[in-house]
């Protein structure tokens, strides 16, 4: 958990410093940036949102082990019992009365996002009863192809509605719809039955787990290196067919966040903290 808090608060503060000084050009020192830099860290950074739902889920996952438990103690289930419930009535609360600072708290809340919590216990256990109890060939199959057809309806119907309204869409494929419930389980499913059967030999291990080691740092840093890369005029949109330009544009960012990533792993106290 210490490292998860750690690295957010890094890089909630530096992408902060980031927004404020080269996005609005503010003058370093005045007033205004202090008062625009104390409200951006109060709110997180559009990806940064992941850090406090791992904190919770991390906790939730010690409650759930502990109250589900034949031996679990009475305490501890109860906790749940009220915990769960609160992550969702907490906002709506503060939201409905005219407390002090409301609009603050709520800031802080959304930052935090103890409700989205709740809403992945579902996830949680989906992965415990696959892992644990797996499903028959004849199921595995049939949930492959809900998943492929489901994640291509969902990226059809967003296209559609895009094109109806001129702005992003991408309700039809978000975290609690119906698409990546079943798209997630097939990738899950995949590497469980089948990724996991392949023989690597020692140095491809070695190298698989090094990669697998810079991929927190990779997400957290690959924000910065899209918009560097973006206002170098690099982006989706540099050629006319997107179908070339959009792999070209991801393979440049996780290159890019890689080799920064391996970079700051090989100083000291960075590679402990931030990545």
């Amino acid at each position: 958990i210490l490292p998860i808090a750690v690295a957010y608060v890094f890089w909630q503060v530096f992408y902060a410093f980031y927004r404020r000084l080269v996005n609005e050009g503010l003058k370093f020192g005045s007033a205004y940036f202090l008062k625009r830099f104390l409200v951006m860290i109060s709110d997180s950074y559009f990806h940064l949102w992941y850090l406090p739902t791992l904190f919770w889920l991390v906790l939730t996952a010690w409650l759930l082990d502990k109250a589900l438990s034949p031996a679990a103690a009475r305490a501890a289930k109860l906790v749940l019992v009220v915990a769960l419930p609160a992550c969702y009535q907490l906002p709506y609360t503060v939201k409905a009365f005219p407390i002090p600072c409301r609009e603050h708290v709520m800031n802080l809340l959304n930052t935090v996002q103890p409700q989205m919590v709740t809403g992945f216990v579902g996830y949680y256990i989906a992965g415990h009863y696959l892992y644990q109890y797996g499903v028959s060939k004849k199921l595995e199959k049939l949930i492959y192809i809900l998943g492929i057809v489901s994640i291509g309806m969902g990226i059809l119907f967003c296209y559609i509605r895009s094109q109806q309204t001129g702005t992003d869409v991408q309700k039809f494929y978000e975290n609690y719809t119906i698409a990546a419930f079943l798209w997630g389980i097939s990738v899950f499913l995949f590497f469980k039955n089948h990724v996991s059967k392949i023989k690597w030999n020692e140095k491809q291990e070695k190298r698989i787990c090094f990669v697998g080691s810079c991929t927190f740092g990779i997400f957290l840093i690959h924000v910065l290196v899209r918009s560097l890369l973006h206002k170098a005029g690099i982006d989706s949109m540099m050629i006319s067919n997107t179908f070339i330009a959009i792999p070209i544009v991801i393979a440049l960012i996780f290159m890019l966040s890689f080799g920064a990533v391996v970079i700051i792993k090989k100083i000291p106290v960075l590679k402990k903290w931030i990545v």
